[in-house]
């Protein structure tokens, strides 16, 4: 059992590993209701535990946070296994903290199987949550998007439309969170010296507000490119064609992988990252001159990405490491070394 359908498209790369586990045979039902959680599942993998409760409601999320927390004790109470896949170390935004916290113990305390993208991932989540010491663990890496993304990039076309020149592009990209810190890295940009390398925005705001410190920190320049609305699959390979870097010094409260990264890399791009266990081992895979890591402030960020936007690669990154078919037969494998190790219990 695993996120429903809405969420599997809002994230692809699940929806690519889960679409390769069914070709193995194994049976997958989406997470719709509370009540799927009692039809018996061999194994519940959950990837974010806050789907699970409507935070924004006062009053419904206490009775979200008993119902699943109970369900799920019913659950492996009758043989289930609960996997988790680590994304982040928390929710990038959070609501009701003191609710959270209680609700994410208690989770934790029922998780059979941690799933992380790397061991550097694995000893941050410990790190923050020290009960994960007690849990079996097992990295599957974060797949690719290549397959995902597939439209041929018309960069040419906008490049002229945003009237970009030979000066590097930087590219912040995806759904805009506070987490990101887009204002800081528009304001650490003003302080280039000229001339600046120019500056891609592409992504839905959460809310009118971040959108507005967004719009009020680029001013009238010309140099930075504001596309602040959702981005359909077609139009994503020709933005990162037009970008050189894509820049994510992201705050790190909350923030443990990148999918943009993956992305990034997925679209043989360069990618500046936070100085983190997690992303050393990214840069450890796929190279120095494609993972690029910073002390974690816009300044240094786009110090960094000037540097690598500069530095010769290869046109294309190789990623058969983290094609969908090994991740596959790596997360099936886990699953049944849990139900194995839970059977022997």
């Amino acid at each position: 059992m695993n996120p429903g359908p809405d969420k599997l498209t809002d994230n692809p790369c699940l929806l690519l590993l889960f679409s390769e586990v069914m070709r193995h045979g194994v049976k997958i039902g989406s997470y719709h209701k509370k009540k799927d959680l009692l039809s018996r599942p061999d194994v519940i993998h959950i990837h974010f535990p806050e789907w699970f409760v409507r935070w924004k409601r006062p009053w419904l999320a206490p009775l979200d946070v008993v119902a699943i927390l109970g369900l799920l004790w019913l659950a492996r109470r009758r043989g289930a296994v609960l996997v988790w896949t680590g994304h982040d170390l928390e929710p990038h935004e959070l609501s009701r903290p003191r609710l959270w916290r209680a609700y994410n113990r208690l989770f934790i305390s029922q998780v059979d199987l941690l799933i992380s993208f790397s061991e550097g991932a694995t000893s941050l989540l410990v790190e923050r949550h020290p009960r994960l010491a007690r849990v079996s663990t097992v990295v599957v890496p974060h797949g690719h998007y290549r397959d995902y993304y597939t439209a041929q990039p018309q960069a040419a076309t906008l490049r002229q439309e945003l009237k970009l020149d030979d000066r590097p592009v930087l590219l912040c990209f995806g759904l805009i969170r506070p987490y990101k810190n887009l204002p800081g890295i528009i304001r650490a940009w003003r302080q280039l010296s000229e001339p600046r390398p120019q500056l891609v925005i592409a992504g839905r705001p959460m809310g009118s507000e971040i959108a507005e410190a967004i719009e009020q920190e680029a001013g009238d320049s010309t140099d930075v490119h504001l596309l602040l609305r959702f981005i359909h699959g077609d139009e994503v390979p020709t933005i990162f064609a037009t970008a050189d870097v894509v820049l994510m010094p992201y705050m790190a409260r909350s923030a443990l992988n990148s999918g943009v990264a993956h992305l990034a890399l997925s679209l043989s791009r360069p990618a500046v990252l936070n100085a983190t266990p997690a992303n050393q081992n990214l840069r450890d895979v796929f190279g120095g001159e494609w993972v690029w890591l910073c002390d974690g402030t816009p300044e240094d960020a786009l110090r960094t990405a000037l540097v690598a936007a500069a530095t010769p690669r290869p046109e294309t990154l190789d990623l058969d490491v983290i094609n969908y078919k090994r991740l596959a037969a790596e997360t099936i494998g886990a699953y049944s070394d849990a139900i194995a190790r839970r059977g022997a219990h």
